[in-house]
């Protein structure tokens, strides 16, 4: 029996600043296609606006619109999303890692996150995170706050997230987890291990 504490953690806006990664795929794509920006942006609105909810983000299929719409190799496009460690080491939040090695000795560190499986996936990899966090504790899901989403997480777990609907529905439904809510623009790492520290 696992004796530690089960910490899972989301990914967006809780552990990489996910503002700045959208902003910075941007300027990254712009330099791969060399499209003017109003055209990578109407494009980009293109995708998105046929989207049920941002949830529903998927690199692949933004990145088939946009070499269908121009005369754009996918293989350079891709590389954006999918071969640039760069790109998302430099958008993790700076309390992140101290936070996430603090806590390995001690706790069970995993993931508790929605949206496309292979970017929430590709995020951890290429940013280095994935290395804090045990495999069979990292629960990625289109939607978290599906009834049977939320069964997935193991008794006694403690949710770390930045949105507050996620922690009340959790609360809600799953009396049996304790939830953290964060918030990385007030926030500070002495804080945050405190007031796990007391869960």
């Amino acid at each position: 029996m696992n004796k530690k504490k089960i910490i899972l953690f989301d990914i967006d806006y809780t552990l990489i600043n996910t503002d700045l990664l959208k902003l910075k795929i941007e300027s990254d794509l712009l330099k791969a296609t060399g499209l003017p920006k109003n055209i990578l942006r109407n494009l980009h609105n293109k995708y998105v606006n046929r989207l049920k909810s941002t949830l529903d983000y998927n690199p692949v299929k933004f990145v088939s619109l946009l070499t269908k719409e121009t005369s754009l190799k996918k293989n350079a496009v891709y590389k954006v999303y999918f071969n640039n460690p760069t790109l998302y080491k430099s958008c993790i939040y700076k309390d992140t890692v101290p936070l996430l090695r603090s806590l390995t000795s001690t706790c069970t560190l995993g993931i508790f996150s929605e949206g496309n499986k292979k970017f929430q996936q590709t995020k951890l990899a290429l940013s280095g995170l994935v290395r804090y966090f045990v495999p069979e504790y990292v629960f990625i899901f289109r939607r978290k706050t599906s009834p049977k989403s939320l069964l997935k997480n193991p008794s006694g777990s403690i949710i770390v997230d930045d949105n507050v609907n996620v922690i009340k529905n959790t609360e809600e439904h799953r009396k049996d987890i304790k939830t953290f809510w964060v918030n990385n623009n007030q926030s500070d790492l002495a804080t945050i291990k405190r007031l796990l520290a007391q869960l």
